[in-house]
């Protein structure tokens, strides 16, 4: 736990035990890759292939997203 940069600042509890400091990193981290899916769906949902567009880029750009 040492070693994750401004802990107390992301909210992990830090005065429990390992199992509850575990569940607190865990928790973080599946409620930002939830905001993260969230935010990459919204990106894919408004990608759109317009005439003139090119479409190998389009296709780069789907699989950047």
């Amino acid at each position: 736990m040492y070693n994750i940069c401004n802990i107390i600042k992301l909210g992990v509890d830090i005065l429990g035990i390992a199992k509850r400091l575990w569940s607190s990193l865990t928790d973080l981290y599946n409620r930002i890759s939830e905001m993260a899916k969230l935010h990459v769906e919204e990106q894919l949902k408004s990608l759109h292939l317009c005439d003139g567009d090119d479409f190998l880029n389009h296709v780069a750009l789907l699989k950047q997203l």
